[in-house]
């Protein structure tokens, strides 16, 4: 029989002049980087059994409680409620919006003379890029993602997966066009 153990660590951070170490996921939650998976607030029942006993707490309650103390705390960052910081509303294509509205819409009647001003976030191969809209001309479509492919193109896809069940070669040259449309987008000049 298999047993699975769930592993976990705490990370302490040095302080200078001795002032003890310092909890690393607790000082994010205090700053307003992150939130605790599970806040457990405590209740006047765990209050009064805690006064009753003098039973000692463990390193995990201590630790939540201390999370929770730290995510009361916190006022800025993530947890702010007077000026919460902005947030990207991604859009995905089909999802969110239509391709073809896009062209349609933002290219043809919106956009200046039919281009869009785009981040190129990933390329899958020669022919095919995963774009994210970010022209300010365009606040409807503004951080939306779509992928694109290139007209005319054809080129090798499958860069293959040998991680995968079934382990995929990939085709010949698809490194090579890939890398190919890499250098030229790095290399292009305004």
């Amino acid at each position: 029989m298999l047993e699975i153990v769930s592993v976990y660590g705490w990370l302490f951070l040095p302080q200078p002049n001795d002032q003890g170490d310092l909890h690393l996921a607790i000082e994010c939650v205090r700053q307003g980087f992150a939130t605790p998976k599970a806040v457990k607030y405590p209740s006047k029942q765990d209050e009064n059994k805690a006064d009753n006993e003098d039973v000692p707490s463990t390193d995990i309650e201590d630790y939540e409680s201390k999370l929770s103390e730290a995510y009361q705390e916190a006022e800025r960052g993530i947890h702010e409620t007077k000026n919460p910081p902005l947030l990207r509303n991604v859009k995905n294509a089909v999802d969110d919006f239509a391709t073809l509205a896009l062209v349609d819409n933002a290219c043809k009647k919106t956009a200046d003379q039919g281009r869009i001003t785009c981040v190129i976030e990933y390329i899958f191969d020669g022919s095919r890029l995963r774009c994210q809209i970010t022209d300010p001309t365009l606040p409807q479509y503004q951080y939306a993602s779509y992928t694109l492919l290139l007209a005319g193109i054809t080129a090798p896809r499958g860069l293959g997966n040998p991680k995968a069940l079934l382990p995929m070669a990939a085709e010949e040259f698809a490194e090579d066009a890939r890398q190919f449309v890499h250098l030229r987008l790095r290399s292009k000049k305004k």
